[in-house]
């Protein structure tokens, strides 16, 4: 027949991966050519990325200020297409204007430009980053804002709603209020804001932006309000020029909790059978949920769902809706016009009367593709002992059908039933797990049937638990290296060990250039010295990129590393940055390029009760500064303190986990008692820029452990979070770039992530991992 062949794209550079061919014959019998060991070669220079097109080759004008860009996504040199990062540039078509920056995010292909001139030509430039961070450009594109409106004058309110705004319960207040008009906008695109403040207090309103609240909304719930307490509340409407006007303050007293304040949310009932499934719709059904003060037939529920490639949920209601818009007493829900052939994850959560909720857990479900006929596996997935056994799962469809061929490439899977010449909608297949000698394994099998083929994911405990020692835990290194033009000097965190004491540990440093395989080692495995926490290795070459890790053994000779650091060697003449504590300005060494411009995402947060720590993240441009340090400090550490991303999380005890100065783009903010404090980051090459972020704490969550039943953990190269509500979950480098961000639900959920070090954030758990 000729030689067959096929291609495989996408793959990652550098790495290894297993190849296997199965062919079916007409007797249903699957044939496995075999495994075989392919590894991809490593990327020869540091070629570009090739970026796509615009969409209709232009930009779409939105109006006198704002305009939309899109583009279609480009192909990396050394990054998978899904890691790929994109930013939007734009300036006026004027010399010498400098150009204005969006973010840099992966995934993104559409972006709107807002706050421009009207009647102005601009150009607007895509720009496409490798995660080497070399670009290229999707070009440059013009455009001419029209001329806007001339319109100086602001909406007319026009008054609350009778009644409002009032307490909705202890610890919300309910604001409804009669939509505005304006002369030039329409009334159902004006946008309003929200705010609030208790009445004794003299500081800055708290508000739901106009972001937040949705285009011609007319309602709104204040949330997480104390009870037994007074509030000032007004709302702001605004036309799309940005004229404002306030509909007028009004003062609400939140009353006191019955029998004490309601925080226990609902007990979640069970899922009931499987989701009923058609190309475009899930329904699940569940049985009532129940509370501690909500009688169940007065429990509410709430619907989100997503597809499993996106990372923010879709919800019935929007965040921020009155809980009244939620249904009472169901337990049937349909999620409707999804995309065929499409896997959804989909939730449902059971809220009480005082807004306490929780989620019955997300399950992922996709839907038939058209005319698709069900066709499924009972279980999907099947758990085994270590022994050896027969096992049986059941096939089954809404028509009739045969099964056709059963296969694995699972040695010890075996056994199969036979094929089946017999047409019926439900069919059993038994099969063989031989005894595991081993650690856990996971194996699959397949059934083909004429309605299609099927895969049933089985895993087999470990013979026993793992015997002996575990692995070192390594803890970091502590502070960045100083680098000179021939040495780098290390600093690290003492590991821990289940069984060996944290003195009797002994450390190897290794450091080899990028383009060699065999690294250089501080000593001998014989000769490795105890219980060191630096090390400054020498005679290196300078201005020079050097690949330097830390490993750590214990006395049953199992190690770990502490991960790989890639450093640059000074050129000669410049010096080091390592300022003295009591030195306010460093020397910057030889810097060419400095920086411009150092701003913070947050420039005030107020604490009350509800935050131990937060995060902080700094934006230093030029990007490509020669020397984009930056050092922190607090001006009354009493109050709060700053901890640097890369050690461990803050704890509730509010110590300093590492000594000495605070350096990275981003950095942990700790929170220990009442009072004010200014965080400031200061650059540290000379170009003398700062940023400062106000705190100022009215009560503290004290000694609160994290919140119950949350857990952060790793396992099987996966990023894995047990929560006991949906929680947005934010993933940093240690160098404080956020990765990705996701609203996870109630319950587990597994990310996949490459190899390396991260800090996580879910909610104020903020937890480092490493992904082996």
């Amino acid at each position: 027949m000729g030689v067959l062949e096929d291609m495989i794209t996408d793959l990652e550079p550098d790495t290894e991966y297993e190849i296997n061919l199965n062919v079916l014959g007409f007797s249903g019998v699957i044939v496995y050519y075999g495994v075989r060991r392919v590894k991809t070669p490593p990327v020869n220079g540091n070629g570009d990325p090739r970026p796509g097109n615009y969409k209709n080759d232009r930009c779409t004008v939105l109006g006198p200020h704002a305009i939309r860009v899109e583009w279609t996504p480009g192909k990396g040199y050394t990054t998978l297409q899904s890691d790929l990062r994109y930013q939007v540039t734009w300036r006026k078509k004027v010399y010498g204007q400098n150009w204005n920056f969006g973010p840099i995010q992966e995934n993104l292909f559409s972006y709107v430009v807002e706050g421009i001139e009207d009647n102005t030509t601009y150009e607007v430039e895509v720009i496409l980053y490798e995660k080497n961070n070399s670009g290229a450009s999707y070009g440059i594109r013009e455009f001419t804002t029209p001329s806007a409106v001339n319109d100086a004058e602001a909406p007319e309110p026009k008054g609350y709603v009778a009644g409002y705004p009032k307490a909705t319960s202890p610890t919300t207040i309910g604001v409804k209020w009669n939509a505005a008009t304006d002369n030039v906008t329409p009334q159902e695109k004006l946008r309003y804001r929200v705010a609030w403040k208790k009445a004794s207090w003299t500081g800055e309103w708290s508000y739901y932006d106009e972001d937040r609240v949705p285009r011609g909304s007319t309602q709104w719930v204040i949330a997480d309000l104390e009870e037994n307490t007074k509030y000032k509340v007004d709302v702001r409407v605004m036309d799309n020029v940005g004229n404002v006007k306030w509909y007028g303050e009004k003062e609400v007293t939140t009353p006191p909790a019955t029998g004490g304040k309601d925080t226990e949310a609902p007990e979640k009932g069970t899922y009931v059978g499987d989701p009923v499934v058609t190309a475009s719709t899930i329904t699940l059904k569940w049985t009532p949920g129940k509370d501690n003060k909500t009688p169940t037939e007065k429990l509410r529920y709430r619907f989100i769902w997503m597809k499993v490639t996106d990372k923010e949920w879709t919800s019935s209601v929007p965040d921020g809706a009155p809980l009244t818009s939620l249904p009472q007493n169901i337990t049937e829900y349909s999620f409707e016009s999804l995309a065929s052939g499409t896997a959804y994850w989909v939730n449902v959560g059971a809220y009480d009367e005082a807004g306490n909720y929780v989620w019955y857990g997300a399950k992922k479900v996709t839907t038939l593709t058209e005319n698709t006929i069900a066709i499924k596996l009972t279980p999907e997935k099947m758990e085994v002992g270590a022994n050896q056994q027969s096992k049986e799962v059941g096939v089954s469809c809404d028509k009739a059908f045969r099964i056709t061929g059963i296969g694995t490439m699972s040695d010890w899977i075996s056994n199969f039933s036979p094929t089946s010449e017999e047409v019926k909608t439900q069919h059993s297949v038994t099969f063989n797990v031989k005894a595991n000698p081993g650690a856990e394994r996971t194996g699959k099998l397949v059934i083909n049937t004429t309605r299609g083929s099927l895969t049933l994911i089985v895993t087999q405990a470990a013979k026993s638990a793992e015997e002996g020692n575990k692995a070192p835990e390594p803890q970091g290194y502590a502070g960045a290296p100083v680098v000179t033009a021939s040495t780098i000097k290390l600093k690290w965190n003492p590991a821990k060990d289940d069984h060996t004491a944290q003195k009797d540990l002994r450390y190897m440093i290794a450091w080899r250039l990028p383009s060699e395989e065999e690294w250089e080692t501080s000593s001998s495995e014989a000769d490795m010295p105890k219980n060191i926490t630096e090390y400054e290795i020498k005679g290196l070459k300078e201005n020079t990129e050097y690949i330097v890790n830390v490993g750590v053994v214990d006395e049953a000779g199992k190690e770990a590393r502490y991960g790989e650091l890639k450093i640059t060697t000074l050129s000669k003449g410049t010096k080091p940055d390592d300022p003295k504590p009591d030195d306010p300005k460093p020397n910057p060494g030889v810097v060419s390029k400095p920086v411009t411009s150092l701003t913070l995402d947050r420039t005030a947060v107020t604490v009350n009760g509800n935050l131990e720590s937060f995060l902080l993240k700094a934006v230093v441009l030029p990007a490509d500064a020669d020397n984009p340090g930056l050092k922190w400090s607090s001006s009354n550490p009493s109050v709060a303190t700053v901890v640097a991303i890369g050690g461990e999380a803050p704890e509730p005890s509010g110590k300093l986990l590492r000594s000495g100065p605070v350096t990275g783009r981003t950095v942990a903010v700790h929170i220990h008692s009442k009072g004010k404090a200014v965080i400031t980051a200061q650059t540290i090459d000379g170009s003398n820029k700062s940023a400062t972020c106000q705190v100022d704490v009215l009560a503290t969550v004290g000694n609160m452990e994290a919140a119950s039943g949350t857990r952060i953990y790793t396992a099987d190269g996966m990023l894995h979070l047990t929560l006991p509500t949906a929680t947005r979950v934010e993933i940093y480098t240690l160098l404080g770039v956020r990765l990705r961000t996701l609203f996870a639900p109630a319950g587990d959920t597994s990310v996949a992530l490459p190899q390396g070090l991260y800090v996580v954030k879910a909610g104020h758990t903020v937890q480092k991992v490493r992904i082996e």
